[in-house]
């Protein structure tokens, strides 16, 4: 059975957060999207620049999983490192990464906003073609509904025209 999509534009609703996972995008070094968190470093200062001088980055396409209720998938999926800072290979590695996950952990509902699009190259046509196609390929009977996150108009405009393939028994959600 394919889970329903549907797009989320008003962000300051309760509800329209409420799902059994949350995806985070973010970069190999895990530094955009984030507000900052200041700490007084554990070791001096010499030794903290050689821990980050030595920290490995992650890899395009790697979901980290962290939290509970909802649990949070941190989906890599920027390199500020490469020309192309985003491709569309790396979102659709992070989706099937993403949806294996919500299947081994046997989740129903995922709210993900439209990885690629913010800070990178993709656009949202792009993203929700990439969602439909690794969606469809998934038999997940425990997924039922999946929240696509709209930030602004171009974003909301381009679900509408997926939205006969995406959603045929889902309202848009306000």
């Amino acid at each position: 059975m394919r889970p329903d999509t549907v797009i989320i534009s008003n962000l300051n609703s309760e509800p329209a957060l409420d799902c059994d996972a949350l995806v985070i995008e973010q970069d190999t070094f895990m530094l955009l999207g984030v507000d900052p968190v200041l700490e007084e470093p554990v070791t001096d200062t010499k030794t903290l620049a050689h821990e980050i001088e030595q920290q490995e980055p992650l890899i395009p396409g790697d979901v980290v999983v962290t939290g509970k209720n909802p649990l949070k998938l941190t989906a890599i999926v920027y390199d500020i490192e490469q020309e192309l800072v985003c491709k569309e290979e790396w979102i659709d590695i992070t989706l099937n990464n993403v949806l294996n996950e919500i299947q081994q952990r046997k989740l129903s509902s995922l709210c993900t906003p439209m990885l690629g699009v913010k800070h990178g190259n993709i656009t949202p046509h792009q993203f929700l073609g990439l969602l439909q196609k690794v969606r469809d390929k998934f038999s997940n009977d425990g997924l039922k509904l999946i929240k696509v996150i709209a930030t602004d108009e171009s974003q909301r405009a381009a679900y509408s025209e997926y939205n006969l393939e995406l959603t045929p028994t889902k309202p848009e959600l306000h």
